[in-house]
């Protein structure tokens, strides 16, 4: 009898260790075809991520993409289907908003909802009658969409008009401030900004050279975005050698700081005043970025021979990043300390 329990005792404590190694009792985490092209986060844990993948191979027809959105847990490396569709993905000025209940979507001219019905998720795509191009506010109480000649912004739940600008040529992409009060939008064709103080019927211009910096060899201004206490605007511009970012002072009025990159750089996440930067400066060389506006610094966070696709702030010391293999065809969630 004493020999059994020497036997069963001596058992145990083989399989505690071997569970303490493997993880006994996780869960493996579940991968999804495709390229993490967004990350937004829920909460210091949880995520929502967007797959993109293409699954058509003909090179005689229009390229069919499928699009998966998931809920990742960070701490658990769950990762949850949530919801696949084609073509739901169109280009990085895509938006999630995530509420209580629901995921808001908006691919630039449809916006989406995606809520759970008896444990299933359904989408329901309102019918807002126009395929111009469409932003939705912080909140997702309201959108404003470009018509041939003006902006108008609306009720998202009602399509009320609330307000509607003077005559605006060639508006491109359009941002809300943290506050929903303005809306700032590439204009002049990508040469210039507005930004639409829609309560007080004003559009104040920024033009490169003129209030905006002079941009050595720039092509066109190709991102914007606000910090989350609305202090700055920060504005990219597609230049011959790589890219370029002014940091505008909302309350100064001025530009505030400036920056250049040897490569293609892209806006992941902001974070009140800081912003996350993917830099792309080869085929193996790719840069993980943290600019603070407050201290008016830029320092490289790490390096990598994926690419950065995505990311997200957790808090002021932690961000989640995405670096794509694009020989294996592989995504990597990592967590990084800046």
């Amino acid at each position: 009898m004493k020999f059994m329990l020497k036997k069963l005792t001596l058992l145990m404590a083989i399989l505690l260790m071997a569970c303490a190694f493997s993880g006994c009792g996780e869960k493996e985490a579940v991968h999804y075809d495709g390229v993490i092209n967004m990350c937004e986060k829920i909460n210091d844990e949880e995520f929502i991520l967007l797959y993109h993948n293409s699954i058509s191979s003909d090179q005689t027809e229009a390229p069919v993409y499928e699009d998966t959105l998931s809920k990742y847990n960070s701490k658990t490396q769950e990762n949850e289907l949530l919801f696949t569709a084609n073509d739901l993905w169109t280009n990085y000025d895509n938006q999630i908003k995530i509420k209580e209940d629901s995921i808001i979507y908006s691919d630039g001219v449809k916006i989406t909802e995606f809520n759970q019905n008896n444990g299933e998720w359904q989408r329901q795509t309102a019918d807002y009658s126009t395929t111009s191009l469409k932003m939705i506010s912080p909140s997702a109480s309201k959108y404003v969409i470009r018509h041939d000649d003006y902006l108008e912004l609306l009720d998202r739940a009602t399509f009320v008009p609330l307000a509607q600008t003077a005559i605006i040529q060639d508006a491109g992409k359009m941002i809300f401030s943290a506050d929903e009060n303005n809306i700032a939008m590439i204009t002049n064709d990508h040469s210039a900004i507005s930004l639409w103080d829609w309560q007080n019927d004003e559009v104040t211009g920024l033009n490169v050279g003129k209030e905006l910096s002079e941009v050595k060899n720039w092509v066109e201004i190709s991102d914007i975005a606000y910090s989350e206490d609305d202090k700055y605007l920060y504005i990219t511009y597609l230049c011959e050698n790589g890219y370029a970012l002014d940091v505008w002072d909302m309350e100064a009025e001025k530009v505030a700081d400036y920056w250049t990159f040897a490569g293609d750089m892209l806006i992941l996440d902001i974070y009140g005043g800081k912003v996350l930067l993917s830099v792309d400066e080869g085929k193996d060389q790719h840069t993980l970025y943290i600019y603070d506006s407050a201290e008016k610094s830029l320092a490289a966070r790490e390096k990598s021979t994926g690419f950065y696709t995505s990311g997200s702030f957790i808090d002021e010391t932690k961000v989640l990043v995405n670096k794509y293999d694009a020989t294996a065809k592989t995504n990597n969630l990592a967590l990084i300390n800046i």
